[in-house]
């Protein structure tokens, strides 16, 4: 890894793959500082904070590496500028 951190802007898989029993979580991942990190970021209404909070649970993981990331997919989403909360996958 080049050092980089992607931070998300909302969870992708991370509480449903990562939190200590998850349903998903077929690793059996277990980190209590994530967990209470993605629980208060799922809670959170500020963005600029809930931001913050998934950074750093993106950080615990990638520090962690609680499994081997081959790739991440990329989607492109088509928004006109008045629509609000509203993209189409183009």
């Amino acid at each position: 890894m080049d050092g980089r951190l992607i931070v998300p802007t909302r969870p992708v898989c991370c509480p449903t793959y990562l939190a200590s029993g998850a349903p998903y979580n077929q690793q059996n991942y277990s980190n209590q500082q994530f967990d209470e990190i993605a629980r208060s970021a799922r809670a959170e209404l500020d963005s600029a904070k809930r931001l913050q909070l998934w950074g750093q649970a993106h950080k615990i993981v990638v520090d962690d590496a609680p499994m081997v990331f081959l790739y991440n997919s990329e989607r492109t989403m088509l928004c006109k500028p008045w629509l609000e909360e509203v993209c189409l996958p183009a």
